[in-house]
């Protein structure tokens, strides 16, 4: 004959090992999840920035438009313009209005 308090702790402590190890799968799926949507994430803010950057650049590549020429246009500082200028990719050997499918600056 067994202790009842002695069983009833070692029933509880057995819940509790099978929690913790539980907890822990849960945990490293959740870690798992979490990464893959860090990287997704990340990968989709580089794609938005690239695109920005290349309408800046486009913007800029219309003949007899400088950067303090821009920056006036839209009420920004001339720095905002160089800046988003210089993040977008150098355009392709076809130039800026080949790679972007436009012509003159008009699609």
């Amino acid at each position: 004959m067994g202790n009842p308090f002695i069983d009833t702790v070692k029933v509880a402590v057995a819940d509790l090992q099978a929690a913790q190890a539980k907890h822990s799968r849960l945990q490293a799926r959740a870690d798992a999840r979490l990464a893959v949507a860090r990287e997704r994430h990340q990968a989709e803010t580089a794609e938005a920035v690239r695109v920005e950057a290349e309408a800046w650049r486009a913007l800029l590549a219309i003949p007899g438009v400088t950067a303090s020429t821009v920056a006036a246009i839209l009420r920004v500082h001339e720095t905002t313009v160089t800046r988003w200028a210089a993040r977008a990719p150098r355009p392709s050997s076809t130039g800026t209005h080949a790679a972007l499918g436009t012509r003159g600056g008009v699609a």
